[in-house]
């Protein structure tokens, strides 16, 4: 009720980038040490799909914590690009950032061995 006046304000901007931003924080939960991780999807400027949840496993460090946010993130990425392809038929125009704040995750991203 108090959000009704909200809303997203797309501008003329003719940027079509997907940018993700995802986190988590270890172990953050101190009753079952389970960490939540989140998203936010911005599209032309705005956050169009966000989410914050438990893992459902212990991660045993940071960089695991990290790394299956950023999943979550990617399996969301996915569905929105193959939304917003249809929806403009521009298939395979931009390819989507996802942005990702600890090094070891990274690195394990780019090199899953």
């Amino acid at each position: 009720r108090g959000t009704k006046e909200y809303g997203l304000l797309f501008t003329g901007q003719k940027c079509d980038k997907m940018v993700c931003y995802s986190d988590a924080d270890y172990a953050g939960d101190v009753s079952d040490r389970r960490s939540v991780s989140g998203y936010a999807i911005l599209l032309r400027g705005c956050a169009v799909v966000w989410g914050s949840s438990k893992q459902k496993c212990v991660a045993l460090s940071t960089t695991e914590s990290e790394y299956i946010a950023a999943g979550a993130a990617v399996k969301e990425i996915l569905w929105l690009k193959t939304l917003w392809e249809e929806l403009t038929l521009e298939e395979g125009r931009s390819q989507p950032s996802l942005f990702v704040d600890n090094q070891s995750a990274i690195r394990l991203v780019k090199n899953p061995e």
